[in-house]
């Protein structure tokens, strides 16, 4: 099905520090172009950490934010069992059960009614990008607690194998889609994938974007742009060769200002939007 040039914007673990810095400058990044983003949002440290709270609902209720369920503190959701340290908590990649994946959920949804007036419709596994790892085995079972608690979607494709660059919305179910990202850019080192990157490197990164967009916008496709909360921050981060300076912010002004002026009519939209594009 050929659509007009869609584009959407995932940013993943929303907030990641109690800094208002970060989360003002992801506001700020979208609402210079009136751009909307898919916010992966980690519940329990928006709840917790009150100071980020304004930008980001700020920007919700200007309608600039779609919003997605990332658990509550990022656990791991295919009870894999790597447990760590993030944010000053001890409870990153908490693995779960089968019965704690349907009460953080519910938990998740209930903090989102309370918080932004409405419920998540796409979750976003944690570690969405190791298919297979972090999702549950069972997941007969598993999109049975997404459909009982609300969800319509799953972001979690595509995988550490890559993916066919064409891939559409596709039904996993008849109640839940899969919404895949399209191209994926950080500002810093990720070492398990291969990115190697360094300032230098940044315009080199944002013209491999602009060929990915214009490849999926050319042959009718949507497109998917996913970025970690990280890359908002303002500071350097030397232990993740992060440099600072809020490429993230930098990143979504110059794609939007190259989308907007290659493709007028282009729609930026929310990633719950997409699933009306489900076969």
């Amino acid at each position: 099905m050929q659509i007009e040039p869609t584009l959407s914007f995932r940013i993943d673990d929303v907030p990641e520090w109690p800094d208002v810095r970060q989360a003002e400058n992801l506001a700020q990044a979208l609402e210079k172009h009136k751009t909307k983003a898919t916010l992966a949002i980690c519940g329990g440290w928006l709840r917790d950490w009150e100071v980020v709270q304004p930008p980001l609902k700020r920007a919700f209720d200007e309608g600039l934010v779609d919003i997605a369920c990332h658990g509550m503190y990022h656990e791991d959701f295919g009870g894999i069992g790597e447990v760590g340290s993030y944010g000053g908590k001890d409870h990153y990649f908490r693995p779960l059960t089968l019965p704690q994946t349907h009460d953080v959920l519910a938990e998740s949804q209930a903090f989102a009614k309370q918080f932004f007036g409405e419920t998540y419709k796409v979750f976003i596994a944690c570690g969405a990008n190791h298919v297979g790892l972090f999702v549950p085995k069972e997941l007969t079972t598993f999109y049975e607690i997404l459909r009982v608690n609300g969800f319509k979607a799953i972001a979690n494709y595509p995988g550490i194998n890559g993916v066919d660059p064409l891939v559409r919305v596709a039904k996993r179910t008849p109640d839940i889609c899969e919404i895949p990202f399209t191209v994926y850019v950080d500002f810093y080192r990720r070492s398990f994938f291969k990115n190697l990157y360094e300032p230098a490197n940044f315009d080199k990164y944002f013209e491999a974007a602009k060929s990915y967009i214009k490849t999926r916008f050319d042959a009718g496709l949507f497109s998917v742009v996913m970025l970690h909360m990280i890359n908002f921050y303002p500071d350097p981060i030397p232990e993740s060769s992060y440099a600072g300076g809020n490429p993230g912010g930098i990143f979504i002004d110059r794609i939007m200002t190259w989308v907007k002026d290659r493709y007028p009519k282009v729609r930026v939209v929310g990633m719950s939007d997409l699933i009306e594009l489900a076969e």
